[in-house]
């Protein structure tokens, strides 16, 4: 597939508060297939790979670009990968890596950098989608916990999960559109992804596309062994 109209923004300037690391998670080594690397390196060869003529820009906060120049040269990625300075939010971050989409981009994808496990055929679907006319693409998989709503006064209320969907990426857009929305709408508020953004704009075609269980977000520490076990079952690292 020639993907040189593609831009890739892989965002990882994340400070991993959350996983309770000095480390943000997306520098700590994963067990793969090809050996141990650093996430953010795992998710970026896995795109490299996908992707073989896009373009890739991975969002990277100041004090640790050094790091990743150096992490990029180790594992042969410096001629494909692009660093780009991150913001104070993920809003500003995109913001940042859309000014330096080359010129003759048709289609954008946004992807969290602490998701190396994606399945081959969560980002071909979410692509074809916006390929075909929708004005987004979002991986999707079904909320299997029972939800409740928290409400005043400390109370909450069961809600029907039915209809509810768990949200991935990477969500793809028509580039015009997607450099358009944050133009006008990200300065405007703080946004968790990128389809937010554009609904805000006014653009609510989104085709929801289907997700992956395997396409887990490392977000607690147990959450880097549950990706190992997945990223070295020949079943998935063969998707």
């Amino acid at each position: 597939m020639d993907s040189s109209n593609i831009t890739l923004i892989v965002v990882a300037a994340g400070t991993g508060s959350r996983f309770g690391s000095d480390v943000p998670k997306q520098y700590l080594d994963i067990h793969t297939p090809d050996g141990d690397m650093p996430v953010i390196i795992a998710t970026l060869s896995r795109f490299a790979a996908l992707l073989q003529e896009a373009q890739i820009l991975v969002v990277v906060s100041e004090m640790w670009q050094s790091h990743m120049t150096e992490e990029l040269d180790r594992f042969g990625l410096s001629d494909r990968v692009e660093i780009i300075a991150g913001g104070a939010t993920r809003t500003e971050s995109v913001s940042n890596a859309l000014a330096a989409v080359k010129a003759g981009c048709q289609y954008i994808g946004v992807h969290d950098g602490v998701r190396p496990i994606v399945p081959r055929d969560v980002v071909m679907e979410a692509l074809e989608a916006v390929k075909e006319g929708a004005e987004g693409a979002i991986p999707v998989i079904d909320v299997t916990d029972s939800l409740r709503e928290l409400q005043a006064e400390g109370d909450s209320a069961p809600v029907d999960r039915a209809r509810y969907k768990a949200v991935q990426t990477p969500q793809f857009f028509p580039a015009k559109l997607l450099i358009e929305a944050y133009r006008t709408r990200a300065p405007k508020g703080t946004f968790t992804d990128d389809a937010s953004v554009l609904a805000a704009a006014g653009h609510t075609d989104m085709r929801l596309t289907h997700g992956s269980p395997y396409n887990i977000k490392i977000t607690h520490p147990l959450d880097i062994k549950i990706a190992e076990i997945y990223s070295l079952s020949s079943t998935i690292s063969a998707q």
